[in-house]
């Protein structure tokens, strides 16, 4: 019987087969994923009926107890299923569910101790467990990791704040237009179970050649910080070769990934990007998914979770954070090809936001709540994490609308002294930059520290390390600038999207005529009989116009308290002496 029937198979012995579609679109496609099935899923999926409900959840429970494997010789035992189909909602003792397992085994003729059911290795089958050591088990249960993430998929997409908040003051409209914009793009259900589904298939593949393979889906798709056009990053974990140099070794294992995936047909347009960490990109035939692939980059599977387990702890925070990406991708200041913030640091900034420049803070920092769960992750040990981990809401008493956190999230990183402090998630502060270069890790290098100073909380590099252009970096800083004074202004977030008039950063895919930095509104008026190049005129204004926004704005911004997070200069010492 083919896996991805079982479940169809199941319901239509239980007499249940209309409720087989709705089972199926909800993302319980496998017994193990049913197993933790519930009377609110039941509603979610249409079970309404009271008989039909009781019937289920007796089996279900049965699955829980004695599981699927019992369901599955079941449906396979004709004589099983000649009385009342409510023999599905029992199953044999565990000792007698083993001898059938071993009988179904040797009817197949598997030795399970014998190639390719195992692989070869100095300690004993018996010492290791059975779902890791052989291929035979995966195939019998189709149970993979991305199951455990589809079970969580009604989690991916927020419809309603968990809480109602009154409205109080000037800044509601704003928040509302926060609101309706992080709808607008976060990662919706749908596309959140394509990708696991994608992530299933391809892990089945590599686990029928490399069954020694680790297949991680690390990034924003299961961090629930992606929007509707991520992509998804797959990392692979293998054992490495002491002989071997590691950029070698990176394109060796992604060559062979390649020409499996490539063998399916289900892919097109690989690309290996032969860069110091080298990535396999392709994009997905049916849903056009682009999905990029690295080797061992344990570090990226580390900082998932950490950002996973952020992301429960306060509802705000996703809304904040996505639309904070769409802002500095609407600036083109959010991709570290091209010397500005990548996503990861530019949600570290959040996060950090939260843990220190707002008070009380709205986050609290989990490496000291957790300091076993989250420590610096040592060479060649990459640990256990339970990627599906689910953490208990964190009680804030910051009472801030989302309104109020962006304005401040723009304020602070606008006088924030990046020559003297890094932002630090791990300590819940900031750190002196100087007692960063200094830190002895392995992959720390003295020259990362430059413009922007962010610490990775796991192996203690700078994650900004990409933005080390000085005049970009002051770019970067004005747009921060010029978009607080805008939106403090006039209260409207068009204002720092479509309606922005300010210093920005120019694609460089945009026509070379074109200066890369330039100027709108103001800038546009000016004189056209200036005798200088395009690009000088426009590195001139804008130029001019961040020295401009130096005199007239950090008088009355940098010097007086900060009233919306308290006396910032203090809270900076008292962090940076810890």
């Amino acid at each position: 019987m083919a896996v991805s029937n079982i479940v169809c198979e199941w319901l239509r012995a239980l007499g249940l087969a209309q409720y087989a579609e709705s089972f199926l679109d909800n993302g319980y496609d496998d017994l193990e994923i049913c197993k933790q099935v519930g009377d609110p899923d039941l509603d979610a999926i249409g079970v309404d009926n009271p008989a039909h409900r009781h019937k289920l959840l007796k089996s279900i429970r049965s699955l829980r107890e004695k599981g699927a494997a019992s369901v599955y010789f079941m449906l396979n035992d004709p004589n099983s299923l000649s009385g009342s189909m409510e023999i599905l909602c029992e199953t044999p003792p565990s000792n007698e569910l083993e001898m059938v397992l071993a009988e179904q085994l040797e009817t197949d003729g598997v030795r399970l101790t014998a190639h390719p059911y195992s692989t070869p290795d100095e300690a004993s089958v018996e010492d290791q467990p059975l779902t890791m050591q052989n291929r035979y088990w995966h195939e019998f249960f189709g149970y993979t990791p991305a199951d455990r993430f589809l079970t969580r998929c009604k989690h991916v997409e927020m419809k309603r704040p968990p809480c109602s908040e009154s409205i109080r003051h000037k800044w509601d409209s704003l928040t509302l237009n926060i609101w309706q914009k992080f709808r607008e793009a976060q990662q919706t259900r749908t596309i959140f179970k394509t990708k696991m589904r994608l992530w299933r298939f391809i892990y089945k593949v590599t686990m029928a050649v490399y069954p020694r393979y680790g297949v991680y889906l690390v990034g924003s798709s299961i961090s629930f910080f992606g929007c509707k056009c991520s992509d998804m990053d797959i990392c692979m974990l293998a054992c490495t070769n002491a002989n071997m140099d590691t950029r070698t070794e990176a394109i060796y294992h992604l060559q062979l990934m390649r020409e499996m995936l490539n063998a399916t047909e289900q892919f097109q347009d690989f690309n290996l990007i032969e860069a110091r960490v080298p990535i396999l990109r392709f994009m997905d035939r049916r849903h056009n998914v682009e999905v990029d692939i690295n080797f061992n980059n344990s570090v990226g599977i580390r900082n998932t979770h950490l950002l996973y387990c952020y992301s429960q702890l306060e509802w705000r925070l996703r809304p904040i954070a996505l639309t904070i990406k769409q802002w500095a991708q609407h600036h083109n200041i959010n991709n570290a090809k091209n010397m500005t913030i990548s996503s990861y640091s530019l949600m570290l900034m959040v996060i950090h936001f939260l843990q220190a420049g707002v008070n009380p803070p709205v986050l609290p920092c989990l490496h000291k709540m957790y300091p076993e769960k989250f420590c610096i992750l040592q060479p060649n040990d990459f640990g256990y994490v339970d990627m599906n981990e689910i953490m208990p809401p964190y009680k804030s008493e910051n009472r801030q609308s989302l309104g109020e956190l962006l304005l401040g999230f723009l304020q602070y990183y606008s006088i924030f002294d990046y020559g003297k402090f890094a932002i630090s998630i791990r300590i819940g502060g900031m750190l002196p930059v100087e007692s960063c270069r200094a830190a002895k890790a392995v992959k720390n290098d003295v020259h990362q520290w430059n413009q922007l100073c962010i610490e990775e909380p796991f192996d203690l590099t700078n994650t900004a390390r990409s933005v080390y252009d000085a005049e970009i970096f002051k770019r970067i800083r004005a747009i921060f600038l010029t978009s607080y004074n805008l939106l403090e202004s006039t209260h409207n977030l068009i204002s720092i999207f479509d309606g922005y008039e300010g210093p920005v950063i120019k694609h460089p895919d945009d026509s070379d005529n074109d200066s890369v930095h330039k100027l709108r509104g103001n800038a546009s008026s000016m004189s056209n009989s200036v005798q200088t190049s395009p690009r000088q005129m426009m590195e001139m204004t804008s130029a001019a116009l961040w020295n401009d926004i130096r005199r007239n704005v950090e008088p009355t911004v940098m010097e007086e308290p900060v009233q919306l997070h308290g006396d910032k200069d203090a809270k900076q010492n008292a962090n940076a002496s810890k």
